[in-house]
């Protein structure tokens, strides 16, 4: 948990916008959502995952492995 906090704090996600889009319509999209005490924070992503890079990451190396 710690990990993927201190992820999601890099991503400064307290502070993301509601949608990142490049304008490029070609099926490529993400969604995240975090629920929290002080709240719930959610943004979806099209073609546009930088905003959320560390948080991506984290969920490619820890938690798909072991979900797959």
């Amino acid at each position: 948990m710690t990990a993927l906090f201190q992820a999601l704090n890099r991503d400064r996600i307290a502070e993301i916008e509601r949608l990142y889009s490049t304008g490029i319509h070609d099926g490529t999209q993400g969604f995240i959502e975090i629920q929290v005490s002080g709240g719930r924070r959610f943004c979806w992503l099209d073609n546009h995952f930088d905003p959320v890079e560390n948080t991506f990451e984290f969920c490619n190396r820890v938690i798909w492995p072991k979900i797959n």
